[in-house]
């Protein structure tokens, strides 16, 4: 494949590797695209520019914390509506929360964390459906 620049090769990289919707650290993908062009050499500065340039151009792409980056795929299902988007994904990441390490939880703490990502999800399952 043909690239008009560093930048947007690596670019397609990151693309490639996050397009399994798993989350991904900067090391990842740092990692990927080295391994992805080995012939290259891509410096720190030139991968983060276009980890950045890449979220800010594309909102299917995230950066959902520091250093972590995902492709957000409740995007198509938002018909465009920033605001669904981000409800969407607040329910996905609560029910993410769900399936954490519970050994070292009390049984009340279990229940309290139960009840509440159940009124967190119906509040904003709600808050759809009034948009």
């Amino acid at each position: 494949m043909k690239f008009n620049s560093n930048a947007e090769e690596i670019r397609y990289y990151i693309k490639q590797l996050l397009d399994d919707g798993e989350e991904k650290t900067t090391q990842e993908i740092d990692r990927y695209v080295r391994a992805a062009a080995p012939d290259k050499t891509f410096t720190q500065g030139m991968i983060s520019g276009s980890r950045n340039d890449l979220i800010k151009a594309d909102k299917t792409y995230r950066r959902l914390r520091r250093g972590i980056y995902q492709k957000i795929t409740v995007l198509a299902e938002s018909n465009g509506d920033e605001f669904d988007m981000v409800l969407k994904e607040a329910i996905e990441n609560i029910k993410k929360a769900l399936t954490m390490d519970i050994s070292g939880l009390t049984p009340e703490t279990l229940v309290k964390n139960l009840e509440k990502s159940k009124r967190y999800i119906d509040g904003l399952e709600q808050l759809l459906e009034t948009t």
